[in-house]
């Protein structure tokens, strides 16, 4: 979260996003696989153990930084078969 705050402060100076892939560890999981696992995750982000982060989602510069996640098929797409 500390190296996030340093990058995003860079970026509001250079008004220029960040982009980049977000750990599964964030949400407290191995692996990106377990997503579909029914969790609160707003009661993950609200423990106490993230201030930090929530600090870094209430500032100004936090709008520079973009994490993402991998992509997720939703259904298989339209084809000949």
């Amino acid at each position: 979260v500390g190296l996030l705050r340093n990058i995003s402060g860079i970026c509001a100076s250079a008004h220029t996003p960040f982009i980049a892939a977000a750990s599964p560890r964030l949400f407290r999981m191995d692996s990106w696989q377990e997503l579909p696992n029914p969790q609160d995750l707003q009661m993950i982000v609200s423990n106490p153990a993230y201030a930090s982060w929530q600090s870094l989602r209430e500032s100004e510069d936090a709008r520079y930084i973009g994490l993402t996640m991998p992509r997720v098929l939703a259904r298989l797409p339209y084809g000949s078969e």
